[in-house]
């Protein structure tokens, strides 16, 4: 009775601190949601109905006492859908501190509008142990500077101050509920856990923000007994009365302190950014090549000399073959544009020579000038009235910049009688995409300060045709070429109880040599700088160790070569890509096959296929295989679609093990460079035999370089974070590699830019 008087003080307080005077003006943008100690929107240790705004990224490390800790990862995946992976340590759990690996998510049902409140579902501990195994229904209104939560709580949630499950009422099955401790198999999904059990709790509480240099003081009432960890030992339960505060210094960080359930003080540190930002709009680099106009009167004779020329290539293209006709000769006279003032036929079949634009010295100036922009012209073409430039661009992440810039450098060097500008985009040697503009259209946009639209509809985009003339010409630069580069490299290990968290830091040393168009070979040695991967667990999986011994790797192979391998790349037709790789492809197999890849023109759809028979490497990185070898391929499906950039992959085949299975992909790429999402994979090993973790996913992010330091950069961090490594459904690292590397030369990619063509 006691207790039940304790909660409905509690639940009632919250309400009336609800109905508190508001102080924030009606229009005004809502405070941004205050982070709970689970890492996700919410109180102190509840769920509220709140979302983080769109795309919003954070991280948080929290505590209560020196018993719990977590570790939390949180993406705003959609405006209204919310997912958290956490981390955590929970002392003498079981007799042991227990190391937990969970997945949240929230869904908002209902947004909030003048009368409703916003209205939420959510599940806790979706993938893991099930130690925090908990569903809600919450609902949060906002009144004026106050934010009022109540929910219904089951699972561990709902493990105090309970009630029959509703749901009961309707499907009698939803009483019962698998107890889990967290020492079974993980990684399952338990459907016949959500929202079962015999109990429902009710939980609520408040936020109040003061408005007083970023602080917001929290009340809440818990409906989580902690009762395996009371039952332990591993914390002191006496109230369900959490309060607390939360101070944000800095737009991008929280603090917050809290007193939980009557004995232990917590506390909480968030970071937080958000994906669709770009942190810095003006980067250092060479600037923007300047704009030369030309006079009005040069703008009209050199469209109407590209007009003549279009006019007579049309009409000579036809004639060709039906010269035997004698009686249709007549009919071909050019009789009527005569009266245009058009050049006679004869005349207007020899372009007139141009030998300023021929010269060596301008083809030179502008190779020059684009190697200032960081751009390589590979090759190089001048007709009398269009410029065609196929080029290499490894410096700026948009291409349409690459292609701005050398717009504005063709406009400063080549004579006026140049119309029409061609760019054929080119990646390791072979041609990607194709973008064709009208001089005049840029310099009309210029002149009246207009953007991309302008001059999209004189513009053309398309596949690259490998038979393009362009691409016979000599290379502006002659082969071989050579590359190289030392950088830093960061490894990290994490989630293996005995040691969560482990890291290394190579030194990389990388060449390549390009022997002439798409044809390469390239390598890396790696050397061991530093690292804390010791004592790692020697591999107990039930099928070919292709990934999981790891440990001799690291132990033998601290130093050794990365890769080393000869790549043959080109353009079978125009959107059809096609690679062959032979050599050590990666840390520990080497092998011989290729992969094709078709992007149907202006599709947010393609298709791949990738074949590869491999051996497995020794364990000291060198040059020595071992016996094991299999033959492995996918069949692959990718979609960008067209709403918040979400893609999708999905590759069915075999793996390293020689399983068969399917793994899918879905991530959220933002104009920022950033792409954040989650992989998973089933195949036909048992989940028993798969061993802890039962299949294989995990958590891939993309972080450009361009948002730490403000500079031009292709390069990116790639974090995949999996849960354990083991050996069902493993793929050679990069085995796809021609979807991302035409991607940023694709159709869609060109179109989503397209306003750096004028403003790069």
């Amino acid at each position: 009775m006691q207790l039940c008087a304790r909660r409905q003080s509690a639940i009632a307080a919250a309400f009336l601190l609800a109905c508190w005077p508001a102080s924030t003006r009606a229009g005004e943008a809502p405070p941004v949601p205050v982070l709970n100690w689970y890492g996700q929107s919410g109180l102190l240790d509840m769920p509220s109905a709140r979302m983080l705004p769109d795309a919003q990224l954070a991280v948080t490390v929290s505590s209560i006492g020196s018993l719990t800790e977590r570790y939390s990862l949180t993406f705003q995946a959609l405006p209204w859908f919310e997912a958290t992976f956490r981390y955590s340590r929970i002392d003498r759990l079981a007799g042991v501190d227990l190391f937990d690996r969970s997945l949240s998510f929230k869904a908002r049902l209902v947004q909030e509008g003048r009368y409703v409140p916003n209205i939420a579902v959510g599940i806790q501990d979706f993938l893991g142990t099930g130690v925090y195994g908990a569903e809600y229904i919450v609902a949060t209104k906002s009144f004026g500077n106050v934010d009022a939560t109540l929910g219904l709580g089951w699972g561990r949630l709902g493990s105090l101050g309970t009630f029959g499950n509703p749901f009961t009422l309707i499907f009698p099955s939803f009483k019962d509920r698998a107890i889990n401790t967290g020492i079974g198999s993980t990684g399952q999904v338990r459907f016949n856990q959500f929202f079962h059990g015999p109990d429902t709790a009710p939980f609520g509480g408040v936020v109040w923000h003061t408005g007083f240099h970023g602080v917001s003081a929290i009340v809440e009432f818990s409906s989580d007994r902690y009762v395996q960890e009371d039952k332990a030992g591993a914390i002191a339960w006496r109230s369900p009365v959490n309060f607390g505060i939360s101070y944000s210094p800095f737009e991008a960080v929280q603090l917050g302190a809290g007193y939980f359930y009557g004995t232990t003080w917590g506390l909480r540190a968030s970071l937080t950014t958000n994906a669709s930002v770009d942190p810095y709009p003006v980067r250092l680099g060479p600037p923007v090549p300047s704009v030369m106009l030309r006079t009005p009167e040069e703008r009209r004779e050199a469209v109407a000399a590209a007009v003549d020329n279009s006019i007579v290539t049309a009409m000579q293209a036809p004639m060709q073959p039906m010269a035997p006709l004698a009686p249709l000769q007549p009919m071909a006279l050019p009789a009527p544009p005569q009266p245009m003032a058009l050049p006679a036929p004869p005349q207007a079949s020899a372009p007139p020579p141009v030998p300023p634009v021929a010269d060596a010295a301008v083809r030179d100036r502008i190779a020059a000038l684009a190697r200032q922009q960081n751009l390589q012209i590979e090759r190089l073409s001048i007709s009398a009235s269009e410029a065609a430039v196929a080029f290499t661009n490894t410096r700026y992440r948009i291409e349409t910049e690459a292609i701005g810039r050398l717009a504005r450098i063709l406009m400063q060097t080549l004579p006026p009688n140049i119309e029409r500008f061609r760019f054929i985009s080119m990646q390791n040697g072979f041609p990607t995409e194709e973008v064709v503009l009208e001089r005049s259209s840029l310099e009309r946009t210029f002149i009246a300060r207009g953007d991309g639209a302008d001059i999209l509809p004189s513009s053309e985009i398309r596949a690259a045709s490998p038979r393009d003339p362009l691409l016979f010409e000599p290379p502006v630069s002659p082969y071989p070429r050579f590359a190289w580069s030392l950088y830093p490299q960061f490894r990290q290990s994490l989630f293996d109880p005995s040691q969560p968290f482990r890291f290394g830091i190579f030194a990389v040393a990388s060449g390549s040599v390009d022997f002439g168009r798409g044809i390469s070979v390239d390598g890396a040695f790696e050397v061991d700088i530093y690292d804390t991967f010791h004592n790692l667990r020697d591999s107990n999986s039930l099928l070919p160790h292709v990934r999981s011994d790891i440990k001799q790797y690291f132990e033998e192979g601290k130093n050794g070569i990365e890769h080393l391998q000869g790549t043959y790349q080109w353009t079978v037709s125009p959107g059809v890509y096609a690679m062959l790789r032979a050599g050590y492809l990666e840390s520990m197999f080497a092998g011989v096959g290729g992969e094709i890849l078709w992007r149907p023109p202006q599709a947010r759809w393609a298709l791949g296929l990738t074949l590869y028979q491999v051996w497995q490497r020794d364990f000291d990185r060198l040059f020595g295989l071992q016996d094991y070898n299999v033959l492995i391929g996918h069949a692959s499906f990718y979609y960008e679609s067209r709403y918040y950039g979400l893609n999708v992959a999905i590759h069915a085949g075999r793996y390293l093990a020689g399983d068969y299975g399917v793994t899918f992909e879905m991530t959220r790429r933002f104009d920022s460079g950033f792409e954040i999402g989650a992989f998973t994979t089933f195949t036909n090993v048992p989940f028993s035999k798969f061993g802890e973790g039962s299949f294989d996913k995990g958590i891939i992010i993309r972080i450009p370089l361009e948002a730490i330091v403000p500079v031009h950069t292709q390069s990116e961090a790639r974090l995949d974070f999996t849960s354990l490594t083991r050996d069902g459904g493993q793929r050679l690292y990069n085995e796809q590699m021609l979807y991302p590397l035409t991607r940023r030369t694709s159709y869609g990619e060109i179109v989503k830019g397209w306003n750096n063509v004028v403003a790069p």
